[in-house]
């Protein structure tokens, strides 16, 4: 993958999703969903997935593609999480996912099925209906 300003172009980019600033981080999502959907050859899924980050351990991984896209915990706009989802929807479409290990299959699909909207709850915490209403 290419280089921008020391580090790989991919992670160049997933640093614009980060940045507070929504227009910036739309951006970069539009990019990471064209690389996605890119479904003539492998290239896009190689550039969002090197070979290197999918052997690791993924508890290693850290800046890392593969960590944005399933943490649900960095959207918190409803813009921000249909854009993050349609990455995921562009990678669950791409035939080429196939050359993708299991675990990021399984992943992939999962996040398909929770949707968009979708945030993780915190052990132990009950929440009723007239909890907010004293």
């Amino acid at each position: 993958p290419g280089r921008a300003k020391g580090v790989s172009s991919t992670l160049y980019i997933l640093r614009a999703c980060k940045q507070p600033i929504p227009s910036m981080r739309n951006a970069a999502m539009d990019v990471f969903a064209a690389l996605a959907a890119q479904n003539v050859s492998t290239w896009g899924l190689h550039a969002l997935f090197p070979s290197d980050t999918i052997s690791m351990p993924i508890s290693t991984q850290t800046d890392t593609f593969y960590e944005y896209i399933q943490n649900r915990t960095t959207e918190f706009s409803k813009e921000g999480k249909d854009w993050k989802f349609v990455i995921i929807l562009a990678l669950s479409k791409n035939p080429a996912r196939a050359m993708l290990s299991d675990e990021v299959n399984g992943t992939i699909d999962k996040l398909i099925r929770q949707g968009p909207y979708y945030m993780p709850g915190k052990m132990g915490e009950v929440l009723t209906l007239d909890q907010g209403a004293s």
